[in-house]
């Protein structure tokens, strides 16, 4: 319920934020899941360990495009650690002489 002393000009700019904070609320609650899973993600209850992927425009096919480069970084109690760097073929050597494959993944993959 409404204060009645409140002043039109106030009781205007708090009508227009609510109605604001409803049309973003798909982002509003986003957001604050980012900031739940951050510690997650920045190696706060383990070391976390991501695959990144370098493509170029011009090498652009498939969905993501061909990747040249890949790099493998860790991230422990928000420690930022370069693990590895290399070319792709690297990775491909790797993935062959461990056995793996992907039999449902597109034939451009």
């Amino acid at each position: 319920m409404r204060n009645p002393w409140l002043l039109a000009p106030i009781v205007d700019e708090l009508d227009e934020l609510a109605d604001e904070l409803a049309e973003n609320n798909e982002q509003i609650d986003n957001a604050v899941d980012a900031v739940q899973l951050a510690p997650q993600l920045l190696g706060g209850d383990d070391v976390r360990r991501y695959l990144l992927l370098f493509t170029t425009p011009s090498e652009a096919r498939g969905i993501a495009g061909f990747p040249g480069n890949y790099a493998v970084i860790e991230i422990d109690d928000g420690r930022i650690r370069l693990a590895e760097f290399d070319r792709r073929s690297k990775l491909e050597e790797l993935t062959v002489a461990s056995g793996a494959n992907c039999d449902e993944c597109a034939d451009d993959f």
